[in-house]
């Protein structure tokens, strides 16, 4: 691993200006130590939350009882969304059908935003297994918690069955 200070320049007030030279593992274990520590950190702070006895009730949101829907408006969208169980996400109300309902679909560029997230993930994921510089039990650890972040992740922004049969595939190529 290779990191390098150059151009180190020190301000009046105290506070130092420099360039950071680093290679790909370098990169790689430094995020990874990054995203370990917010979600420790996300994890120590939900322990402290308590919500309020009387929680307001959200004039954006609506259940549909007869159809069995959740519906949200979201007032900078100008639209409104409802839940898919089976898809285990929120959709744009679109075409309007016989009863008035109106259905939409995600736009393209957030479709495409979620399958890099998706792919970047992934990435992260292979690599907490092939690491080859994980010598520190402390490493070891934290390359674990964040193999298991992503795969949390995984399960979240992927359609459950191929989350399930892709983190399979891993599982079954990597943990021998």
């Amino acid at each position: 691993m290779k990191i390098e200070l150059s151009q180190y320049r020190e301000n009046e007030d105290g506070s130092a200006d420099f360039h950071v030279d680093m290679d790909k593992e370098s990169t790689h274990s430094l995020i990874n130590f990054a995203l370990v520590t917010l979600l420790a950190k996300a994890v120590k702070e939900g322990t402290l939350y308590t919500p309020d006895a009387e929680e307001e009730e959200d004039v954006n949101y609506f259940y549909d009882e007869d159809e069995d829907i959740e519906y949200y408006y979201v007032e900078d969208d100008d639209a409104w969304y409802y839940y898919d169980e089976d898809e285990d996400d929120w959709f744009i109300v679109e075409e309007e059908e016989e009863n008035g309902t109106v259905w939409l679909t995600l736009e393209e560029e957030e479709e495409l935003e979620d399958a890099f997230f998706v792919d970047e993930l992934k990435s992260c994921l292979i690599n907490t297994y092939n690491n080859p510089y994980l010598i520190h039990q402390e490493d070891i650890d934290n390359s674990i918690h964040v193999r298991n972040a992503c795969k949390t992740l995984l399960r979240h922004y992927m359609i459950p069955s191929e989350a399930d049969d892709y983190l399979d595939k891993v599982a079954a190529t990597y943990e021998c």
